[in-house]
């Protein structure tokens, strides 16, 4: 179930990161399972960015307080 879509874009902004900087730690997660990445629906330029059950479980776990 592909839901908690997250645009690259909108992604870049938050992060006030480059694209190159996040192309490498993206390609990551992608090829390790956590994220999974489609073309946009309404705009197939934008790229659309959406958790794994995987990419979830590790989002929990670094937002749980230790």
């Amino acid at each position: 179930q592909l839901t908690e879509r997250v645009r690259v874009a909108d992604l870049l902004h938050i992060l006030q990161i480059t694209k190159q900087s996040l192309a490498r730690v993206l390609k990551q997660l992608i090829d390790t399972g956590y994220i999974v990445q489609v073309q946009g629906l309404k705009d197939r330029r934008q790229r659309e960015l959406y958790p794994t059950a995987k990419g979830r479980e590790l989002a929990l776990a670094l937002a749980t307080p230790q």
